[in-house]
């Protein structure tokens, strides 16, 4: 008899489980000393050498507690194997699909199932026309630990690079909470600046086994908070809704305020005893019984004890590090019956799985996508915590962050000055240049050509407010400026508009400046030359060229290639969940910091230049993907409106430039006012 039960088998090398001849009981294909065969329902793993590739043998233990020791062709097939679907949690597929050898006969028939892209090219043939480890079907992607494979036609995705775990995440994985990487979770905190560290806040005010104390209670801490809230009292926390049974620990003394606080800012434990103990001003307990048949992730130290000796019902127990016959049920029960501890719970990390650990808790603000958490005081603070900018993006955030002016009047005003600018001085302009052949001396010929200048500079600054509002108006009526605001402050248009505006205002200046000279030197000299000389129309070039040459060269400055390590604001990543937000070189510093802790570090050496920054950067992600996009916010990103800035701080590098050129713009103006008063001084003078 062939492919019965092993009760009935009568090999003991199961060679009666090949070569089956009911379907029903066939679970796959293979080779058996170079013959096609097949192996029974019975035949797989089991250890027995079947299958000259031996892929009977290829079995797996799901992530779930319980379910173990199944066929790997039974993951991610659509049929939950385990009672929790553990079996089914496959998240990267390939768009390939095949028919796989194993096909577990329950019923269903063999259908053509989507490839995790895990099994590609793994050194185990999955499908029946073995297109899984054809290399001429996939895109090779990578090299040595680092290697992976993407369908053909697609291009290679960026990923992070685990030098020391040899291993890769994905960037759609990347700062989940989850240490992929040993250094995952501290790298992220330090590109998205995280200003508060949920795990130490959870671990440092659990002082001792026998007495927690939440915050403001925290022995050592602040008298400020004591006095303001009043002093803490000791009460007894029961874990769980039970009654003592063996030897369990199931109560803790809690030191809370006296009054009713804000627990927005409490994590894991300290928020649990906090709402638990109804001290929360905003808070609701987040505990529940516990199922009887809860707890699946920990059955190897699960107890399950009667709760009560009056009511027919059961209580889940935990073995603690107390010693043989120490139990604790200070235990959050999530909805897929998985169990975590008080510390796990409202800390900002799924680590349920499912999110039921998070769900009811008020100490956090829920990012529209992602899956992300981040703490309340993080919200409408003018930082983007969240990758998709949700926490800066709401009604209730300052308008500033929805559009480039903030508020109706200054767009109104800019449209408005800008139409009335450019009108006003494009006629002007015009009257000043068909006016210039007709003056007949120096003189004259100069003043009204610094007239134009200022025409020009003016007609520029109303072009840049048209062209400001034409920009305002396009995120605006998307609705996306608030989401796209760090693309508009690195774009090429936000730079050119700077460019443009700074322009105009210097060339105003120095015409202004130019002209009052000029006034102030024809009263004094009483001079009036009729005809042009040599050397008259060498200077006149000179002054023509420099009020021009000064102001495009203030302007374009601080976007020079040479130039911007000492402009350069900082580099935006487009769409990378690492860096959400520009990051100047201190933030990269921070990054590197985490990143080549331990090994060698080559930004330690390198001059630390935005170029040395960048080649850096491409050391951590992978290297022949076509990369995140990067762009660089200069000198005129630093806000929606593009403009120069003029007030950096010392510490900035820009603060020499910026402030020669406040102080030289000062003082164009003041000389500017200066001589036109004394212009009227001496001709008043010269008139008595």
């Amino acid at each position: 008899m062939r492919c019965f039960h092993p009760e009935y088998s009568a090999c003991k090398n199961r060679q009666d489980q090949t070569n089956c001849s009911d379907p029903e009981r066939v679970a796959m294909q293979c080779l058996s000393q170079g013959f096609p065969t097949t192996i029974s329902i019975w035949g797989y793993c089991l250890g027995y050498h079947l299958c000259d590739d031996d892929y009977n043998n290829v079995c797996v233990d799901p992530a779930e507690p319980g379910c173990s020791n199944l066929h790997k062709g039974q993951l991610c097939d659509g049929h939950p194997d385990c009672n929790n679907g553990g079996d089914e949690t496959c998240t990267d597929f390939t768009n390939v699909s095949c028919i796989r050898r194993f096909h577990f006969p329950n019923g269903q028939k063999k259908v053509s199932l989507l490839i995790p892209l895990e099994w590609v090219m793994d050194g185990e043939v999955d499908c029946l026309d073995g297109k899984d480890e054809d290399e001429t079907q996939w895109l090779k992607c990578g090299k040595d630990y680092y290697t992976r494979y993407q369908e053909m036609g697609t291009e290679c995705k960026e990923v992070l690079l685990c030098p020391l775990e040899k291993y890769y995440i994905g960037l759609s994985n990347l700062c989940d909470r989850i240490n992929t990487c040993s250094f995952e979770e501290k790298l992220c905190n330090a590109a998205r600046q995280t200003d508060v560290d949920v795990t130490n806040l959870i671990d440092t005010f659990i002082t001792t086994q026998d007495q927690h104390f939440i915050q403001h209670c925290f022995p050592t801490g602040a008298i400020d908070l004591e006095r303001q809230l009043g002093k803490c009292n000791t009460v007894e926390h029961t874990a769980g809704f039970v009654k003592t049974v063996l030897n369990v620990q199931q109560s803790v003394l809690v030191s809370i305020p006296e009054k009713k606080v804000n627990c927005s800012h409490l994590f894991g434990a300290n928020y649990v005893y906090a709402a638990c103990n109804n001290i929360c001003l905003n808070a609701e307990c987040p505990l529940k019984k516990i199922p009887g048949d809860t707890c699946i992730n920990k059955l190897d130290s699960v107890v399950r004890a009667l709760a009560d000796t009056t009511i027919p019902s059961t209580t889940t127990l935990f073995k603690t590090a107390n010693g043989p016959g120490f139990y604790d049920n200070k235990i959050f029960p999530c909805d897929n019956k998985r169990c975590v501890s008080y510390r796990d719970v409202c800390n900002l990390k799924d680590d349920c799985g499912d999110g039921s650990d998070e769900n009811s808790c008020s100490n956090h603000f829920p990012c529209t996508n992602y899956g992300e958490l981040v703490v309340l005081s993080q919200v409408c603070d003018g930082v983007v915590h969240c990758r998709d900018f949700s926490d800066e993006c709401l009604e209730s955030c300052p308008s500033t962050n929805k559009n480039i002016f903030g508020n109706n009047f200054l767009r109104s005003a800019s449209l408005s000055m800008g139409l009335i600018s450019t009108s006003l001085n494009t006629v002007s302009l015009i009257r000043s240049v068909w006016d210039l052949p007709r003056q007949k001396t120096y003189e004259m010929f100069l003043n009204k050509f610094a007239i134009a200048l200022i025409n020009l500079g003016d007609l520029m600054i109303g072009i840049y407010l048209l062209l400001l509002s034409y920009f305002d108006f396009i995120y605006n009526a998307d609705g996306n400026y608030c989401e796209e605001r760090y693309r508009w402050f690195s774009s090429s248009e936000c730079s050119s508009l700077g460019v443009l505006s700074t322009t105009g205002s210097q060339l105003s200046l120095f015409a202004m400046t130019m002209l009052s000279i000029t006034r102030l030197a024809n009263i004094g000299n009483l001079i009036q030359r009729d005809l042009f000389s040599l050397k008259s129309a060498a200077k006149l070039v000179l002054l023509l060229v420099f009020p021009l040459l000064a102001s495009v060269l203030i302007a374009v400055t601080p976007i020079l290639p040479i130039t911007e390590d000492y402009f350069v604001n900082g580099l935006y990543y487009f769409g990378s969940p690492l860096f959400i937000r520009p990051a100047s070189k201190i933030d990269h510093y921070k990054v590197f910091k985490e990143y080549f802790e331990g090994r060698s570090m080559s930004w330690e050496k390198a001059s630390f230049t935005w170029e040395a920054v960048r080649s850096t950067v491409k050391e951590m992600f992978s290297s022949n993907s076509s990369g995140i996009p990067i762009s660089t916010v200069h000198f005129y990103g630093n806000d929606g409106v593009c403009v120069f800035k003029y007030l950096v701080t010392r510490d900035d590098p820009q603060w020499v430039f910026s402030t020669s050129i406040l102080l030289q713009s000062s003082r164009n103006v003041g000389a500017a006012t200066g001589r036109q008063g004394a212009n009227r001084a001496l001709q008043a003078k010269i008139s008595a």
